[in-house]
């Protein structure tokens, strides 16, 4: 007779973190991140804090801060900066350092709505508490532009974690001014990457056949290109195929 199947393997582990791996190949799944960071968050908040980003974060953003209230005259502007700086320097590393937990979790969509949505969801929550408590000037437009540079900060973040850069903590980690030489062609890549995914979605606008674009009205979410069956062969095969 056949022979009696043998035991199912057991789920692979990533090395360091006790993140459970499903799937032939595939990465940690989101939802056992979260559980690894909720268990852990001395190694994921305190030990990979993510100085890099808490620096690039601090100029830029403090910069977007003073532009934006520039019109309610230069003290006023310096003042937004100062809290800006201060805040980002404080709380993004840990923002931060989450974004590069999910950078290999799956499926990359979910980790994308993560890494772009509910953690700067977090952030700005308590970016407006920290300036509307300073009182700071023209606090609307500020965070409007705050907001539209996340939009798209958060996005190139975690495409450039996937990619080795900004990374804190990880063996894969290189000399920040690695990462910085690497900005070009980071910037680069991850436009061609965003226009690639407009394409499909217009390719593929309302069908259910590219996992980048998805109409969640249509069915489950496709693994790829359906493609047309082939017809049977022999005896089995309906008259009308045959």
């Amino acid at each position: 007779g056949a022979p009696a199947p043998g035991p199912r393997p057991s789920p692979r582990v990533l090395p360091g973190p006790a993140v459970v791996m499903t799937g032939r190949g595939a990465g940690p799944t989101v939802a056992a991140v979260f559980a690894d960071v909720v268990r852990r968050p001395r190694h994921h908040l305190v030990a990979r804090w993510n100085w890099k980003a808490a620096l690039t974060s601090a100029v830029w953003r403090g910069l977007v801060f003073f532009a934006a209230t520039g019109g309610s005259g230069l003290e006023a502007a310096r003042a937004a900066l100062a809290v800006e700086f201060a805040y980002r320097a404080a709380s993004t590393g840990g923002f931060a350092a989450l974004a590069q937990a999910f950078r290999r979790a799956t499926p990359t969509w979910a980790a994308g709505l993560v890494v772009a949505a509910a953690i700067p969801a977090a952030a700005h929550a308590l970016q407006f508490g920290a300036h509307r408590l300073a009182g700071t000037a023209g606090l609307d437009l500020g965070m409007a532009a705050s907001v539209a540079f996340t939009a798209v900060s958060s996005a190139f973040t975690l495409f450039a974690m996937r990619r080795g850069a900004f990374i804190v903590g990880d063996a894969d980690r290189q000399p920040f001014r690695r990462d910085l030489a690497a900005l070009p062609w980071l910037a680069a890549g991850f436009v061609a990457a965003a226009a690639a995914g407009a394409w499909r979605c217009v390719v593929y606008a309302g069908a259910v056949t590219s996992p980048w674009c998805w109409n969640p009205r249509a069915g489950p979410r496709p693994e790829g290109r359906r493609r047309t069956p082939r017809a049977p062969a022999g005896r089995d095969a309906r008259p009308d195929q045959a």
